[in-house]
């Protein structure tokens, strides 16, 4: 792992497939000894690599019990210090076609079993060293009683020598081996698919802050970026504790979407599919794990940036080899059928006509029509308002109206009230109200009785969620009683004059901007006891 590499293992500090107590895998295995005198049981036929069994494609019943062990101590599968395949028996295999030799005794064999796959010749004479090792494995991914599946790719013609023993001297049983020839899970890259930029064991590609930026407010990441359905064809390798993270970064279109992804990858390479939020240090999302494919189910994604990150196990050994197909991987991340439950009122032009009261909102799969920036004396975090749905408001007062999510949505929430119509204008708007709650939202404005506002509801920042917004108005319903007594008399007139040649829309009682002789004449033409005072 590379030093700025901090995805965390899941499944403890070993990752899947690790053991977590030697000691009770020892005691395990013991239990499936059968125990017998020394020497009572002759050792099996195919003991020693020169006496290997030939086999072909299906399965072929063994047993380790009395065998010895003669091939090479070190191997690649190497697990609590140990790289020694004990008690083996070996088996020769040609391939009759090409793809993927598969050797396995996952759930086949009643002992801690161990696999190697050699090609070339068993040592003869005074050497020392024996075939070349290509494949082996220690615990098969999801293979239970700590049994085995080994695989390597194959040409027609090949020839493999299969080591088969156990984890622990003298602890061996019996069973099947499984050999078999398969397609390849991945056969090549897609010849639409993206290039990964960074070349096979660099590492402008990996870790959280790799490949940054510097920047006067802190690091500007600057990962590759990939495209929503689209493959991206990668390298990686992976020895021991040392192996290369790929990180890219995709976008998530309005209004979000269900995000899926699939890694494909050579089959003895145990593949790491992670979803992560775009800061650092890393917020995981979802992580996956597996044999190719290694695929992560859909979920839901608000708009916004995210990272995908790939990896081979530490369970698996690859090498870098740019134009060969032993370190190469396709990953893809992609949308899948989901219908958006899109909210009735997400446009402006179908605003949700209310009166006074508590109504439902969510503005969690809504897209943005109104503008993405409200003034910024609206709050104190910057204009950003996204994600918005539409009410238009009815007054029922002359006076004054208040729309309030203040404590009543699980989302940061930002309104605007707007007169005129979608193309008019701005009235009020609110960020953060006063004494409300995780970021939520209280706005005041002038209304005039039966007349409509709309009402825009977002998150700053495109932040989503839902609740309730509350409408109440504060006065009688009688144009012209400015102060509210219930009649249209001098104390209203003096108002009136008060505000001559002004736009305020309290006085304005023809709505024509403009305090006038045409407000005059309206109020004295209501003067008197109002005929609906509260």
């Amino acid at each position: 792992m590379k030093p700025d590499d901090h995805i965390a293992r899941p499944g403890g500090s070993h990752g899947p497939g690790f053991r977590r107590d030697r000691t009770f895998r020892a005691r395990r295995s013991a239990l499936l000894v059968v125990a017998c005198a020394s020497g009572a049981i002759a050792a099996p036929p195919n003991d020693d690599c020169a006496n290997a069994t030939l086999v072909g494609p299906g399965q072929h019943a063994f047993t380790n019990v009395d065998a010895t062990t003669d091939g090479q101590d070190d191997s690649a599968c190497l697990t609590f210090g140990s790289s020694t395949t004990w008690n083996d028996v070996w088996f020769r295999f040609e391939a009759a076609s090409s793809g993927l030799f598969v050797a396995s005794t996952c759930g086949l064999v009643d002992f801690d079993s161990r696999i190697s796959i050699y090609q070339g010749d068993c040592p003869s004479g005074d050497a020392v060293t024996g075939p070349l090792e290509v494949a082996c494995n220690d615990d098969g991914e999801g293979c239970p009683g700590y049994s085995s599946h080994a695989q390597v790719p194959c040409e027609v013609g090949d020839v493999f020598l299969v080591r088969v023993g156990s984890y622990l001297d003298g602890f061996t049983g019996s069973g099947v081996l499984d050999c078999s020839v398969q397609a390849p899970c991945m056969d090549g890259c897609d010849p639409t698919a993206q290039m990964e930029l960074e070349p096979c064991g660099a590492s402008t590609n990996d870790g959280c802050y790799s490949n940054a930026l510097a920047a006067a407010d802190g690091p500007v990441l600057a990962h590759e970026m990939i495209e929503l359905d689209r493959p991206v064809c990668g390298t990686w390798y992976a020895s021991g504790e040392l192996r290369d993270t790929d990180w890219y970064i995709f976008e998530v279109p309005e209004p979000g979407a269900m995000v899926a992804a699939s890694l494909r990858s050579p089959d003895s390479v145990v593949g790491y599919l992670y979803f992560a939020e775009i800061q650092c240090p890393l917020v995981l999302i979802d992580y996956q794990y597996g044999a190719c494919p290694t695929a992560m189910g859909g979920r839901w994604l608000t708009p916004g940036a995210y990272r995908v990150i790939v990896a081979p196990g530490y369970e698996s050994t690859t090498i870098c080899q740019a134009d060969g197909p032993v370190s190469r991987y396709e990953l893809e991340v992609y949308r899948e059928a989901f219908e958006v439950p899109r909210p009735a009122n997400d446009d402006c032009s179908e605003a949700t006509v209310v009166g006074d009261g508590i109504h439902d909102v969510s503005n969690f799969y809504s897209t943005t029509d109104g503008p993405a920036s409200s003034p910024d004396d609206c709050g104190l975090f910057g204009p950003s308002i996204l994600a918005d749905v539409w009410f238009e408001y009815e007054a029922s007062c002359d006076g004054t109206a208040t729309v309030s999510t203040c404590d009543t949505v699980d989302f940061d929430s930002r309104i605007e009230v707007w007169s005129g119509g979608c193309e008019g204008e701005l009235l009020a708007c609110n960020d953060d109200g006063p004494d409300c709650g995780s970021y939520t939202s209280l706005a005041t404005f002038p209304v005039r009785c039966g007349e409509r506002y709309l009402v825009r509801l977002g998150g700053y920042q495109g932040d989503r969620g839902s609740g309730t917004v509350t409408f109440s108005c504060d006065g009688g319903c009688c144009p012209g009683d400015f102060d509210g007594d219930g009649q249209v008399s001098g104390s209203d007139l003096a108002s009136l004059l008060g505000a001559w040649g002004t736009s305020d829309p309290l006085i304005d009682l023809t709505a024509d901007g403009l305090v006038s002789g045409a407000d005059l004449a309206a109020l004295l033409g209501r003067w008197g006891a109002c005929q609906s005072a509260p």
